[in-house]
């Protein structure tokens, strides 16, 4: 048997429908997804690619993928299918693919010929549906249903003789319970998951703007353009990825990025970001002392030029100058100057992206702002619910982890318990759902959207206190009647929060290679989060006793062997 052969599962599904398809869940029972798979999202009357590839070992590709039709007219009608298919290693094993849905006299699922040996799995299916539910005609009586989808299954199979009987695989009703977070066997999930990043997609699930199903790693090319602008405010010069014409996703070896983060010119936009004047975009002071008055007002100038830049309808546009829509901000010495535009601002280094979107960038950079105002690290709240706190993990005092990890737990976007040990995360989802809420109706700035920034999420309590180094251990401190926030200090740098911002940059990759690896780089416990770097000691010591121990051992079996040897000889 060929060890070498690809028995990956290479499955071709064509959206017969006048409707989009959303992706509600997934199961992996052995290989693993690649990098965009499984679509979330099937364009209506298109065809797409869904790949599950296999591992090394000899188990072969198995999964599963359920979507459900996006029914605008009939929003309440769940209508789901659900492929199976599987290119096992065993040859005792037939190749599957095979479908069902919970409405087989509304859709029907069309399984092409395929062979049942070789490898890797190449085949194709057709979803077909009653044009009824694209119509507008409303709720047909169920005895009128089943008349119209009789007709229409016999006129397909007349069409194509290899259409599948769907009402004969589908007499159970399906229900998208497949487990979801397969691990296997021998991975261990340190700092690989983007925390951050899946809080935006939770909130995106929440306003109904992403499917169910969607992952960090399902986000096809458009979605990601969201992203780009989400990590923009960590990366505003765009140094983190390489400048392709047609990849928005391309990640380098992040050098660049370290240097400016660590050496770079004081006006660069890395350094200014992180250490000066535009910490504000990470819902920080500027400076020690500074008033949170003053941090409020920073924080929504930029979320107003951003907010009104993505709608596009609020004379905000990407070829303004920066000296007309951020005048205080950029001048003739910063990088850029205040001569370049709010596209040069987004795009930077990576301009050449032929499919780059600046409005959902900007409305990225929003969201960025919003969550990290609930990051420990970044900004003090008072919480209402500070008895909610008795059960939550109170050993490991890392203060920057900035949304870092949960130590080996993904959270799940479209699961919002999975998010509840991470201090903030779910208030910054209801608040980044909100911000997306006005952005999908196109809401402007004065009828309601800066209310609702200055009002609900960046309301300062009446006793803020003046920027200061402190707000981590003091959270739920402060007893408040509303909800409402004091901001934090500019970010010092110290090696909890560098630490923290530099292993968070290094998991944007998860686990491709071409992610940012400080620990990597620099090989120094100083630069691991101060709960590794306890776990990282007592390591470290638990191999110098084991050395140690090996050592020992050793030099008595050399000596055991040299007696042995001498007497031998002697």
């Amino acid at each position: 048997m060929d060890i070498q052969a690809d028995y990956s599962c290479y499955i071709t599904l064509n959206n017969k429908t006048d409707v989009d398809f959303e992706l509600i869940d997934t199961l992996v029972v052995s290989g693993q997804w690649p990098d965009s798979q499984p679509p979330n999202t099937i364009d209506a009357n298109s065809s797409v690619s869904i790949t599950l590839n296999d591992k090394l070992g000899a188990a072969g590709s198995q999964g599963s993928v359920a979507y459900s039709l996006k029914l605008k007219k009939f929003p309440d009608t769940k209508i789901t299918f659900k492929l199976d298919f599987s290119d096992p290693y065993s040859p005792w094993n037939d190749n599957f693919l095979g479908g069902s849905t919970n409405h087989p006299e509304l859709i029907s699922i069309n399984v092409h010929p395929y062979s049942k040996a070789g490898h890797p799995f190449n085949a194709e299916a057709d979803i077909f549906a009653l044009k009824v539910l694209s119509s507008g005609e409303g709720e047909k009586a169920i005895a009128e249903i089943d008349k119209a989808a009789k007709a229409q299954l016999a006129a397909a199979r007349a069409q194509n003789k290899c259409l599948m009987d769907s009402t004969a695989v589908a007499k159970r009703p399906f229900q998208a319970n497949f487990s979801i977070g397969f691990k296997p066997e021998g991975y261990i999930p340190i700092n690989k998951d983007p925390v951050h990043e899946n809080i935006a997609i939770a909130a995106f699930i929440k306003a109904e703007q992403l499917p169910q199903g969607t992952t960090y790693n399902n986000l096809n090319p458009k979605q990601w353009e969201y992203f780009r602008g989400l990590l923009w405010n960590d990366d505003p010069s765009c140094l983190l990825f390489d400048d392709r014409v047609d990849n928005n996703r391309d990640f380098g070896a992040g050098l660049e990025w370290y240097n400016a983060f660590k050496a770079g010119p004081a006006n660069c936009m890395t350094r200014r970001s992180h250490f000066g004047d535009l910490q504000c975009l990470h819902g920080m002071a500027t400076k020690n002392g500074e008033a949170p008055e003053d941090t409020k007002r920073n924080i929504l100038t930029w979320m107003e030029v951003m907010y009104k830049l993505a709608c596009g309808n609020q004379g905000t546009a990407v070829q303004d100058k920066l000296k007309a829509a951020l005048p205080a901000q950029f001048n003739g010495s910063t990088d850029p100057t205040s001569d370049a535009t709010l596209k040069q601002l987004l795009l930077a280094t990576t301009p050449n992206y032929r499919f780059s979107n600046l409005q959902r960038r900007a409305l990225g950079v929003c969201l960025h702002i919003i969550q990290d105002s609930y990051a420990i690290g970044h900004t003090q709240r008072c919480l209402l619910n500070p008895e909610d706190q008795a059960n939550r993990d109170e050993s490991d005092d890392d203060r920057h982890s900035h949304y870092d990890s949960l130590e080996g737990v993904s959270p799940v976007p479209k699961q919002l318990s999975t998010f509840d040990k991470i201090l903030g995360a779910r208030d910054a989802i209801d608040k980044s759902a909100g911000l997306i809420n006005f952005f999908t109706t196109q809401t402007k700035w004065e009828d309601g959207v800066k209310q609702f920034l200055e009002q609900e999420v960046f309301a300062l309590a009446p006793n803020a206190k003046p920027a200061n180094s402190e707000v981590d251990g003091n959270v739920g401190s402060c007893t408040m009647p509303t909800s409402a926030l004091a901001m934090s200090d500019t970010r010092n740098q110290d090696l909890e929060y560098v630490a923290g911002l530099q292993r968070k940059l290094a998991s944007l990759e998860g686990n491709h290679s071409g992610g940012l690896d400080i620990e990597a780089m620099h090989g120094s416990s100083l630069w691991a989060r101060r709960t590794n770097g306890k776990r990282s000691l007592k390591r470290l010591a638990v191999y110098v006793l084991l050395g140690v121990f090996a050592l020992v051992v050793a030099i008595m079996s050399s000596a055991v062997m040299s007696r042995l040897v001498a007497k031998t000889l002697f």
